[in-house]
């Protein structure tokens, strides 16, 4: 009788699992082909730590896509909000390195400050051009032009560095060139 009872204990987990493996839409095909319990908890287990990240990914690119709309309600100039962006994700990240156990390394800090001040330069210059573009279009034209920066690089990388332009990265800044058009509200019919 015992046995008989773990046996639908067991099936009663097992159809639990499964339907909450089916709801979370994730692959779990180790349910029917093992039955040891160790193998399939350490599979549910990595199933849910994977779950988790996705779900922190998507937490940040939401924060990340609601920028826009919450600069529109800002009230202070660009180059004040870039910079307390700048600060307050400064004192994140060494909250993190130092909640890690770690310490910053000033000694590649020193090696790199010729490149790292012009950088960190461009990247400020960069976020007030962005919030500039919220305050003056829409937030989905101006995210759309922030991301067309690549593009940017691939054309003045060949202008500037004379760079070899292949035909694979000329199509794709073609593609994104029209597809950038076709979203703005260019009329591709007039030509």
């Amino acid at each position: 009788f015992q046995e008989e009872g773990s046996k639908k204990y067991y099936k009663l987990i097992m159809d639990k699992l499964e339907l909450l493996v089916k709801e979370l839409g994730l692959k779990f095909p180790m349910l029917h082909e093992n039955p040891d319990f160790e193998d399939i908890l350490d599979e549910f287990t990595s199933m849910v730590k994977e779950f988790k990240s996705k779900l922190v990914l998507l937490f940040s690119m939401s924060i990340f896509g609601t920028i826009g709309v919450f600069r529109r309600y800002i009230p202070f100039p660009s180059g004040m909000i870039s910079l307390c962006r700048a600060i307050i994700g400064t004192c994140f990240l060494l909250g993190f390195i130092f909640l890690k156990g770690n310490k910053p390394d000033f000694t590649a800090i020193k090696k790199n400050l010729k490149l790292l001040i012009p950088a960190g330069i461009m990247l400020g210059f960069n976020w007030i051009l962005l919030f500039e573009a919220y305050q003056y279009t829409e937030v989905s034209t101006a995210t759309l032009c922030y991301y067309m920066e690549p593009v940017f690089f691939i054309l003045a990388a060949a202008i500037v560095l004379k760079e070899k332009l292949t035909v694979k990265s000329f199509l794709c800044v073609i593609t994104a060139l029209i597809g950038m058009g076709l979203v703005s509200g260019f009329d591709l019919l007039s030509l």
